[in-house]
């Protein structure tokens, strides 16, 4: 007769319970030992090229920002460039209107206008920048005044008419009488700078 219990196990049973504790010890030494370190450094691995990636998207998000500003940085160089070419050279806003005037002359004389009088006025303000005023008195036509405009029209100097006034006296070769006022624009070197 059996005792009252667990029935008891066959050989084959405990076989197969010795072969599978044997299989999970492995697995869990395996899980231990290889699969959970793996999957630590795959998780720490994941995060780091996430932070990496984020990164990576801060920079680009920089690097366009400083692409731009550099961009508008040498666009604004190249129009200081240019007006600076067209800065009428002179070390004092004295040789600078020297210079116009000089050049308004030599139109005059090579056109057959006849210049009056001219006036070198006192300097003017425009934002922070200085203005040396000239004021030219002619005589002429209405085809030297037209003349005379396209001049300045081309004259590819920071110059700009800052007033123009035209009285027409009859007489039998001249029927114009011009005053033109000039104003232009001097930067010190720091300025230019």
């Amino acid at each position: 007769m059996k005792p009252f219990g667990a029935p008891r196990m066959t050989r084959r049973t405990r076989q197969w319970l010795l072969g599978l504790g044997l299989i999970v010890t492995v697995l869990l030494i395996w899980w231990l030992h290889d699969y959970g370190p793996r999957a630590e450094r795959l998780a720490a691995a994941t995060a780091a090229g996430e932070r990496e990636r984020e990164r990576n998207l801060m920079l680009t998000d920089r690097l366009a920002r400083y692409t731009r500003r550099d961009e508008q940085q040498q666009a604004q160089d190249e129009k200081l460039d240019i007006l600076a070419a067209r800065l009428v050279p002179g070390a004092s806003i004295e040789e600078v209107n020297t210079q116009v005037q000089q050049d308004i002359q030599r139109f005059l004389d090579e056109k057959g206008i006849s210049l009056v009088s001219y006036n070198i006025k006192s300097p003017e303000k425009w934002r922070e920048y200085r203005l040396g005023r000239i004021q030219f008195n002619l005589d002429t036509t209405t085809r030297g005044v037209a003349e005379l405009l396209r001049f300045l029209d081309s004259y590819d100097r920071a110059v700009r008419v800052g007033g123009l006034n035209i009285r027409y006296q009859r007489r039998q070769d001249i029927t114009l009488k011009v005053t033109l006022e000039l104003d232009t624009l001097y930067l010190d070197k720091e300025q230019v700078q």
